[in-house]
C-alpha cells in the first residue's frame, strides 16, 4: 500500500522562525532505469517503475502476469527486440496496466493520468517475434503500441520477412498523443 513520508524545513529569516511541512506519498516497487534485460517474468507482488526506458534483448522473453502495474517515467518506453507476453486476467482488477508514473494532479486539478503523452509507449522492433498481448490497459503514452518500427539506416532492409508478429486481444489503448496503434 502507499505510505506517507513527512518532513519539515525550518527557516530563520530576520529573527522570524518559520516551518514548512513537506509531504510525499511513496510505494515500494521494482525499478528499472535504462536497462536491457534477458528472460524475466513479472508478477503482481509489487508494481514496476521504468525510468529511461527498458529493452528486452533479442532471443529473450518478458512475460507479464495478471494484475501487474507498470509505471513509466517521462520519455521512457518499452523496446522489445525479443518477445513480449502480456497475460492479464479476465477480471478488470487483474488486467495488466501500463501508464505514466505521475499519480498527482496538475494545478488546475486535472489528474496527470488523464493526459496523453506521459511516456513513450511500447515498441515491438523488427525481427522480434511471438508477441501476445491479452487484457492490457494502456493509457497516456505518446506512441501507443508501435509494431515494426525501424531506423533510417535499416529502412532499405525492411521486408515482411523481418516484420514482428503480434496477437492482441481484450486490450484497451487510450489517451495516446500521437497514435494508439501503429504498424509498419
Amino acid at each position: 500500500l502507499p505510505f506517507l513520508i513527512e518532513d519539515s524545513v525550518m527557516f530563520l529569516t530576520n529573527g522570524n522562525r518559520q516551518r514548512v511541512v513537506l509531504n510525499a506519498y511513496g510505494q515500494n516497487a521494482r525499478f528499472y532505469n535504462g536497462k536491457s534485460i534477458e528472460t524475466e517474468t513479472w508478477t503482481n507482488e509489487l508494481p514496476y517503475v521504468v525510468l529511461n526506458s527498458l529493452e528486452v534483448k533479442e532471443g529473450h522473453t518478458l512475460t507479464i502476469r495478471e494484475g501487474v502495474k507498470v509505471f513509466f517515467g517521462g520519455g521512457s518506453g518499452l523496446f522489445v527486440s525479443g518477445t513480449l507476453k502480456v497475460e492479464g486476467g479476465v477480471d478488470t482488477s487483474q488486467h495488466v496496466l501500463f501508464r505514466g508514473y505521475r499519480l498527482d494532479k496538475q494545478v488546475n486539478g486535472v489528474p496527470y493520468d488523464d493526459l496523453p503523452g506521459q511516456w513513450l509507449g511500447i515498441f515491438l522492433l523488427r525481427k522480434s517475434t511471438g508477441h501476445r498481448i491479452d487484457h492490457l490497459q494502456m493509457r497516456g503514452s505518446q506512441f501507443g503500441l508501435n509494431v515494426g518500427n525501424t531506423t533510417l539506416e535499416e529502412l532499405p532492409n525492411v521486408s515482411p520477412a523481418n516484420a514482428p508478429d503480434v496477437f492482441i486481444s481484450n486490450t484497451r489503448i487510450w489517451n495516446a498523443s500521437v497514435y494508439g496503434l501503429y504498424g509498419f
